[in-house]
């Protein structure tokens, strides 16, 4: 048997969350282990559950039975409920890349869902998770011969899928005779009153005419809740040969029941106890499924591409919050400076004042050119003896412009 002590390729290991390892987990109790068959393409697999408390709920620690591998993604979850998802997946990416868990997990149908590590390994790793003592049982325990345990209900409706049960459903039942069908109407109606109340059939016997005697009488008033007496079935089915068509009991008998409960409900009634021999284990497990199955894998690859959809929209979600709130921003500085703007540069106001009574008012003088008055221009030497010249010059050049030539 190999013992796994130290890894293979000595790679650090991720720290693990201690600071929030599960409060309610106590090293000195003993928790009580349950097993579940688990049924794939034929193939039986009965798996070991050990049902441990968190602060939110509880959680399963799982052991395949057929190879003995425990679930790591389990312990883990088991140990540090509320760590992040991220822990668990560089834990379980250290195990696989440091120990060999090949054949720990089967292939095809039969494969389960997240990472399974052979026992011994998880009896080496229990230690850092905290759950030496608690896995003990866990990793111990093993099923009573010839138990019926609990299937999910993923495989109740495999089987109640299959060829062989349609066809034997299909297959139609030979009725009985009136005779028999009188003596076993009441039991079967209870049977169908027990299974499923929505098919219920009342089998009362008709009512006897009165002239038939007390005898009959007597029959008619026997209460329903009690089984009738011998005397009383004889008195029936003698009372009733004379009767010239019976109900068609046998379409009651044949009805299936309408209720897909009722078959969980018949299983959980004939399940058997484990034997004595196992004080911590049990045949009966909790209603909560067990997630198997390459199925689950895909549900579960499924799950996390939401979750980083929804991220995605998440923080796309709160880039435009924050685009939108710069912007909003921005416009706001923007109108306090256009209002400080509008405040400092306001033109000023004109106001109208009435100085009628502060200055007096007079007409205005009217002044204008001497020569449109008729007073004489005065002029300077200068200025005369220019004219002068300017006149001479102009009589010359109209002398010789007029001097006949």
């Amino acid at each position: 048997m190999t013992t796994y002590t130290v890894p293979l390729a000595g790679t650090n290991r991720p720290t693990l969350p201690h600071q929030l390892y599960n409060p309610h987990l106590a090293p000195n109790e003993t928790y009580t282990v349950k097993f579940q068959e688990i049924v794939r393409d034929g193939q039986s697999t009965v798996v070991a559950r050990m049902k441990v408390p968190t602060p939110n709920g509880h959680a399963f620690i799982l052991r395949r039975l057929d190879t003995g591998a425990v679930s790591l993604t389990t312990m883990f979850r088991a140990a540090f409920p509320s760590a992040p998802e991220s822990q668990e997946k560089d834990e379980a990416g250290w195990v696989k890349a440091n120990y060999d868990i090949s054949g720990a997990n089967r292939a095809g149908r039969a494969r389960f869902a997240g990472t399974w590590i052979p026992s011994e390994l998880a009896k080496s790793l229990a230690g850092s998770y905290g759950l030496e003592r608690i896995l003990e049982p866990l990793l111990a325990a093993e099923p009573a011969p010839n138990t019926e345990y609990r299937r999910s209900a993923r495989t109740v409706q495999e089987q109640q899928s299959s060829p062989a049960r349609q066809a034997q459903q299909q297959t139609p039942t030979p009725a009985p005779s009136q005779e028999t069908a009188a003596s076993v109407g009441p039991s079967a109606a209870k049977r169908r009153r027990a299974e499923s109340p929505a098919t219920t059939t009342t089998t009362t016997p008709a009512k006897t005419p009165a002239k038939r005697g007390g005898a009959a009488n007597a029959n008619t008033a026997t209460p329903a809740g009690k089984p009738p007496s011998s005397a009383g079935r004889a008195l029936r089915r003698s009372a009733r040969q004379p009767s010239p068509a019976p109900a068609p009991i046998p379409h009651t008998v044949v009805a299936s029941p309408r209720s897909p409960r009722s078959p969980r409900k018949k299983a959980g009634a004939e399940q058997a106890p484990t034997p004595a021999g196992s004080d911590a284990t049990t045949a009966v497990a909790d209603d909560e499924p067990v997630i198997e199955g390459a199925e689950a894998d895909m549900e579960r690859d499924i799950a996390e591409q939401k979750e980083l959809v929804a991220a995605f929209k998440q923080q796309r979600e709160a880039a435009r919050e924050w685009n939108s709130q710069i912007e909003h921003e921005a416009e706001r500085m923007e109108n306090d400076k256009k209002r400080e703007r509008e405040e400092v540069d306001a033109p000023p106001s004109f106001e109208f004042v009435d100085t009628m009574d502060i200055v007096p008012v007079a007409e205005r003088a009217v002044v204008t050119n001497r020569r449109v008055l008729g007073v004489p221009v005065t002029m300077t030497p200068q200025r005369r003896s220019v004219a002068w010249g300017a006149l001479a010059a102009a009589a010359a050049g109209l002398a010789v412009a007029y001097y006949p030539w």
